[in-house]
């Protein structure tokens, strides 16, 4: 069997045995794929609840001033003041570094806590 990613894929679906119980998922963006007891595979769907950063940081830009702007930094010891640029540019590296941490979720609870009359996610409809 290859090495990589596709030789991965190619041996769970192409084997017969149970795989160990430490095998671990295999995560393919917004699917997760895992080979069950049996030889079935489990197909995750993507979580339904996403935040879409670039939506997030122009309602951040809009609607927080300097002062809440620097009290959702705290929540990640980041030092609202020393980052670089103007508002834009501070509140694209406060985004940026809340995402690198993978907690864009605690950033909108910060965000509702600084401004709840605020909608922070955009709704979605139905087409």
């Amino acid at each position: 069997m290859s090495d990589g990613l596709w030789g991965k894929l190619k041996g769970l679906f192409q084997s017969d045995e149970t795989p160990p119980a430490e095998q671990p998922k295999i995560v393919i963006p917004e699917v997760v794929l895992e080979k069950m007891s049996g030889g079935e595979t489990a197909v995750s769907p993507p979580p339904i609840t996403t935040i879409d950063p670039i939506f997030l940081r122009q309602q951040m830009s809009n609607h927080l001033d300097d002062n809440q702007l620097a009290h959702v930094a705290e929540a990640i010891a980041l030092d609202y003041a020393a980052l670089p640029g103007g508002k834009g540019r501070k509140v694209l590296e406060l985004v940026t570094a809340f995402e690198k941490e993978g907690k864009l979720d605690q950033l909108l609870q910060q965000c509702r806590a600084e401004n709840s009359d605020v909608a922070w996610q955009m709704e979605k409809k139905d087409e």
